[in-house]
């Protein structure tokens, strides 16, 4: 085969890499540009984007994701992604943040820890009794992380007050008692219950354990069931008893 022709193929290959790769860096560019407009329009404040790559989570599905900080506080890093709602378009991210998805977890990342404190102390106060571990885990649903402009950013009392039915909450309580008593259990679980129904919340599970050494006494409980209980009799449906203990 030529050289030549070798040379010249191999540098119209490289060259239309170079092209791909600059075209490549103006789109993320363009796109740290508007995901700034975008976090700016949701939350009244500004936001320095830290990094931006694309993403492929399936194939034909081309996404742009990244962290992005509050000028204000960089110590807080949190994930952004920005997904396009015209798939067919030759240009999928265009140049207004208003033609594309977004989802960002600045929310979850700023009232995880509120939530969790608020909560254990909520929970502790309604029990009374000491437990061996408390867990609260807070997480955001999609809808108040995409496309919601808030135009500002909401304190936690906002989030419980206005925004609860986007967020989910689990409990796991894990206890080790010398005697259980089937009332006892009963007792705890309802004042749980009671705590976690105070809000809206758009998905929420409990999971209390007993143990006493020889056996542990589960309850698992999800929204759909939690909704619904009233007193110990609908709990027994719910407890699992494992003979073989710890």
């Amino acid at each position: 085969m030529n050289y030549k022709k070798i040379i010249a193929l191999a540098l119209c290959i490289i060259l239309s890499l170079l092209a791909v790769a600059c075209g490549s860096k103006r789109e993320l560019k363009r796109e740290e540009k508007k995901l700034k407009e975008y976090l700016k329009a949701k939350y009244n404040d500004e936001f320095v984007i830290n990094k931006l790559d694309y993403y492929i989570p399936q194939i034909g599905n081309l996404m742009i994701k990244g962290t992005a900080s509050p000028e204000k506080d960089k110590d807080i890093v949190f994930e952004i992604i920005s997904s396009s709602l015209d798939t067919k378009s030759s240009d999928k991210f265009g140049d207004d943040y208003r033609n594309n998805g977004h989802v960002d977890h600045y929310l979850d990342y700023l009232w995880s820890k509120e939530i969790n404190i608020d909560y254990s102390n909520r929970i502790e106060e309604a029990i009374l009794e000491s437990y061996d571990f408390l867990y609260v885990d807070f997480q955001s649903d999609v809808d108040i992380s995409g496309n919601m402009y808030l135009g500002y950013t909401p304190e936690y009392s906002d989030i419980i007050s206005e925004y609860s039915k986007f967020f989910e909450i689990r409990v796991n309580i894990k206890y080790r008692m010398n005697n259980i008593e089937k009332e006892k259990m009963e007792s705890i679980v309802l004042a749980l219950i009671k705590v976690i129904r105070q809000n809206e919340f758009s998905h929420y599970m409990i999971d209390v354990s007993f143990n006493d050494g020889y056996k542990n006494y589960d309850y698992s409980i999800w929204k759909e069931d939690i909704s619904n209980i009233t007193d110990g009799i609908q709990l027994e449906e719910f407890l699992i008893i494992d003979n073989e203990g710890e």
